[in-house]
């Protein structure tokens, strides 16, 4: 999840040096940063007799399964320029990772927007 919502590298625009390129200034996600309701559901009475050990999948699963962060964010953001009256095409990320400036930016969320 970090990896296409807040694993944003920053460089100086003169020296070409990284701002955040140790972990004093650069974040990665931890244990903690996981919400406290993550519900999932794996599937049952699947064996895989080919895999190694039962394996069901070879790789880098947990980057595959992440893209469905990255597209819930799209169809939220879709929905949200939706109920602010905006487009009705579906909104398209095409720069990554998906900050929350930027999510809220995408969706043109002004102070306009939100009610007491």
């Amino acid at each position: 999840m970090g990896l296409f919502t807040s694993e944003e590298m920053a460089w100086d625009p003169k020296t070409a040096q990284p701002l955040n390129g140790t972990t004093w200034d650069y974040k990665v996600p931890s244990a903690f940063d996981v919400p406290e309701s993550f519900n999932i559901a794996l599937l049952k009475d699947c064996p895989n007799p080919l895999g190694v050990l039962g394996a069901k999948v070879v790789g880098e699963p947990g980057v595959a399964m992440a893209t469905s962060v990255w597209t819930a964010i799209e169809d939220a953001v879709t929905a949200v320029r939706i109920a602010n009256g905006g487009p009705s095409t579906r909104w398209v990320c095409t720069n990554l990772p998906l900050t929350v400036d930027k999510i809220q930016q995408a969706c043109g969320t002004t102070v306009a927007n939100f009610e007491l």
